[in-house]
């Protein structure tokens, strides 16, 4: 049975940061922290976001009040134009219609 020693057991615990800065981690139980390989200095990601302001930073992504009251003022607007637009193909279909009975009548 083959045994792993210390040195191949530091090397399994040995990961990339999950944030993508490009650091080699490892996890540290004295310390209880994530250490970098190359340093043996505690890991501090850069790339790090705590929680409280990753849920500020999608709540300004929401739409605004200002956003709203446009959306509001246009939308009628807009479906005004596609109403007309619909209006003319129908009738742009009708009279094409027309124009290819009239030809097959005059043949």
């Amino acid at each position: 049975m083959e045994t792993i020693s210390n040195n191949q057991k530091d090397k399994q615990a040995e990961k990339a940061c999950k944030y993508g800065c490009s650091k080699i981690i490892k996890w540290d139980l004295s310390q209880n922290a994530y250490i970098e390989v190359d340093t043996k200095q505690r890991h501090r990601c850069a790339n790090w976001v705590p929680k409280k302001q990753q849920a500020l930073n999608s709540f300004s992504h929401t739409i605004s009040s200002e956003q709203l009251r446009y959306v509001d003022t246009v939308a009628p607007v807009l479906l005004e134009i596609l109403s007309v637009v619909r209006n003319i193909e129908q009738l742009m279909q009708e009279l094409n219609t027309e124009t290819i009975e009239k030809k097959s009548e005059e043949q």
